[in-house]
């Protein structure tokens, strides 16, 4: 039964996942590629922005997951099509969107001078909703290798 199992907090994330609602996890804990574009300033911090809308804060360990609840149901990155660009089309400043039935959801990471983090987040709704905004920290790299 306990053959080939791997112990330690990946391993564990990669079980949790497994067992929860697709979205609540990054894609990589459920062994699914996933792509990340570098964003940071030139003598400064670099972070990690996926093609989910998560963002990875450089060497720290932690990624911030968006979601967003509408009317009492949690909307994660597995309920939406995305939209990836680049600010004007070529520069390095990656942006996202969201495309849901109820809404749009812009998300822009970009490093301010001093190496503050600062995640810009537009909600456009299709109609009047009820909901909420969130950013959900992860301690672990949602780019886990794939295994």
């Amino acid at each position: 039964m306990w053959e080939g199992a791997s112990f330690g907090p990946v391993a564990a994330a990669q079980r949790l996942a497994g067992l929860s609602r697709r979205g609540i996890f990054p894609r990589g804990f459920l062994q699914e590629q996933v792509y990340f574009t570098a964003f940071g300033l030139p003598s400064g911090p670099v972070g990690l922005f996926s093609e989910d809308g998560a963002v990875e804060l450089g060497n720290t360990g932690i990624t911030l997951e968006p979601m967003v609840e509408v009317d009492n149901r949690l909307v994660t990155w597995a309920d939406v099509t995305t939209t990836r660009s680049l600010a004007k089309g070529f520069l390095p400043l990656p942006s996202l969107t969201w495309n849901h039935p109820s809404f749009t959801l812009e998300l822009s990471p970009r490093y301010l001078n001093g190496g503050l983090l600062e995640i810009k987040a537009r909600l456009h709704a299709r109609q009047r909703l009820s909901g909420r905004f969130f950013l959900a920290a992860a301690p672990l790299a949602g780019d886990t290798p794939l295994a």
